[in-house]
């Protein structure tokens, strides 16, 4: 998915990026669409074959927090882990 996203978008595929642009804008229609499919192929996993996946934990407040300071992380870090490790570390 993320070779295909490069090829026809020009785009490096990077989560981080794309839900950036989902809350923050701009809305690029390919962001938009690399993340709808993104969900969408998740829940069509989930329903074809749910025993793949385990039931979430509770959340919790230190849970919250930890989510917060990854998605700082991200921000400092010019992307995420996902995007670095599917592109290359060069980008």
């Amino acid at each position: 998915a993320s070779g295909l996203y490069m090829l026809f978008a020009r785009r490096v595929a990077g989560n981080s990026g794309a839900l950036k642009a989902l809350v923050l804008g701009p809305r690029d229609p390919s962001k938009l669409s690399y993340l709808a499919g993104l969900v969408g192929g998740g829940a069509l996993m989930a329903a074809a074959l749910p025993s793949a996946f385990e039931a979430s934990p509770p959340s919790t407040p230190l849970v919250a927090l930890a989510g917060l300071a990854v998605g700082c992380g991200t921000a400092l870090g010019n992307g995420c882990t996902s995007g670095h490790g599917l592109s290359g570390l060069s980008r």
